[in-house]
């Protein structure tokens, strides 16, 4: 639906600088606001004809955009990302910015941003505190580790810092001087502080991995080799509708793991991965993958209540998965250009099994 006047809004923590333009006569207001959808609204209850609001997405997310639509704007989310850019244009403003994205919503240049609800907004807030103390939690260790070192304290059983055992001899260690044992007796309980609330955000993703919501999603996934529930719920808390995407080269294409290309006339040349779209679930597949490494057997520990339909196309999945890193390994491929390789395929037969689970 084409409206008559296009809104743009240059959004910040405190401020909204807004511009609209009305598309039959090509007139423009301007209007600089406090961020508040209210006051706003009675900005753009001026305008007699029907309107629509566009915004880029960035760190103030979808709080606007819910509030207008409540108020009875329609209003979409811009990918920054995929807007169009003049590398000529060296002046930049919050009211050009304004101008600009509402010339691009008239010219239908708008990708729009796929917005949860807030229910599945929340799930995705949990998954990235899960990431972010996960990563904490393993710093804390090498920290701990590299202060042993200095000390000519070494740890030679396994290379795995996630042990139970590796804990066990980090606390057992005694430095040579009264200040140096205080300072790592603090890294110790702050190390110990961090364990506690990644178990804690554990027990609570696993609880919500067993809610009516997520449950079979959870299951099919888990069918999936390195997936176990913690995985699957940060899969399905960063895509939230795996129907959104019409295929599975879609899907790996939002994740940034499809090659880049630049291809002119007869030459063809392609690059490294994109690295675009959701940094996040990248990164958890790229990990993920190196499980294909040792996995030996297709088949894992069967969820109930799913569809054989399911089983089977998740256990093809496996195989497949399997023998892709197999070959890659036999054709002298580099560890890590393989282990992206079966990161691609592996969100392929994610996406595939998410939508038939």
């Amino acid at each position: 639906m084409q409206y008559p006047i296009s809104v743009g809004l240059d959004v910040h923590k405190n401020s909204i600088s807004a511009c609209a333009i009305d598309i039959e006569t090509g007139e423009f207001v301007r209007k600089t606001v406090c961020y508040d959808a209210i006051e706003l609204s009675r900005w753009l209850s001026v305008f007699e004809k029907p309107l629509q609001c566009v915004y880029e997405s960035g760190v103030c997310g979808f709080h606007l955009k819910r509030e207008l639509e409540k108020l009875g704007y329609r209003c979409i989310v811009a990918a920054v990302s995929k807007l169009p850019k003049s590398p000529g244009n060296k002046i930049k403003t919050d009211k050009r910015d304004a101008e600009m994205l509402a010339r691009h919503l008239i010219a239908g240049q708008i990708s729009e941003v796929w917005m949860p609800d807030v229910e599945m907004e929340g799930a995705r807030d949990i998954a990235r505190s899960y990431e972010v103390i996960a990563d904490e939690v393993k710093k804390a260790k090498q920290r701990l580790g590299a202060m042993c070192v200095r000390y000519g304290l070494r740890y030679n059983k396994t290379k795995s810092l996630d042990t139970k055992t590796y804990d066990e001899w980090l606390r057992m260690q005694k430095m040579p001087s009264d200040t140096a044992q205080s300072a790592f007796d603090g890294m110790i309980a702050q190390m110990d502080a961090l364990i506690t609330e990644k178990e804690r955000l554990i027990k609570e993703i696993v609880s919500l991995c067993k809610t009516e919501r997520f449950k079979e999603t959870v299951d099919a996934l888990c069918l999936l080799i390195g997936i176990r529930e913690v995985s699957a719920f940060r899969l399905i808390a960063e895509v939230g509708d795996f129907k959104r995407f019409k295929t599975a080269r879609g899907f790996a294409a939002y994740l940034g793991l499809v090659p880049s290309e630049d291809s002119s006339g007869p030459s063809q040349k392609r690059g490294r991965i994109t690295k675009c779209g959701n940094s996040h679930v990248r990164k958890l597949l790229v990990e993920i993958s190196w499980s294909y490494i040792r996995a030996k057997n297709a088949v894992k520990k069967e969820r109930d209540a799913l569809r054989s339909e399911v089983i089977s196309h998740a256990r093809k999945g496996n195989r497949r998965l399997m023998r892709k890193r197999s070959q890659l390994v036999k054709r002298g491929k580099n560890s890590c250009v393989a282990n992206t390789a079966t990161a691609r395929e592996l969100s392929m037969w994610i996406w595939s099994v998410a939508i038939i689970a």
